[in-house]
């Protein structure tokens, strides 16, 4: 997600929602405006505006996929300055159908979609590095049978 985006998280699939806060983590998340300023006025980006290390707000959910019988996770990391991630029901074990909003992460933040490796299946991605994608529209992943 860059500034630019709507920060609400939409499910990728249909399946039941389960989430829990995680500790706080030091890690770099990179300040986007003004990476994202400079991709936008120039068309290229300076390196040394992205080196700074923050402590940052995290949150895990687990979806439960029934259509594969295996769980698939996606991690929600706030910005730095924000901190703020803010979960649409309070309720685990929900079902959300593909597309549904779940949550919202407020600006400069991101989110990683985990796919365990599996015996049964053979997972292709349909997305190559760098793409921008629409939440809960845009394919990411081709699931097939072993």
């Amino acid at each position: 997600m860059t500034f630019y985006d709507v920060h609400i998280n939409r499910m990728p699939s249909f399946g039941y929602l389960s989430y829990r806060h995680l500790d706080r983590t030091q890690s770099y998340n990179y300040p986007m405006l003004e990476i994202e300023d400079d991709l936008v006025d120039q068309l290229m980006m300076s390196p040394h505006k992205a080196e700074y290390l923050f402590y940052n707000q995290r949150v895990l959910n687990t979806i439960f996929a029934p259509a594969i019988k295996l769980n698939y996770y996606l991690v929600q990391f706030a910005d730095y300055g924000v901190n703020m991630i803010v979960p649409y029901s309070s309720k685990q074990q929900q079902p959300f159908f593909q597309n549904r909003r779940f949550s919202q992460i407020r600006y400069g933040s991101q989110v990683e979609f985990i796919i365990p490796l599996s015996d049964q299946y053979e997972f292709e991605l349909l997305q190559t590095v760098g793409m921008h994608v629409e939440a809960g529209v845009d394919p990411l992943i081709k699931i097939l049978p072993k």
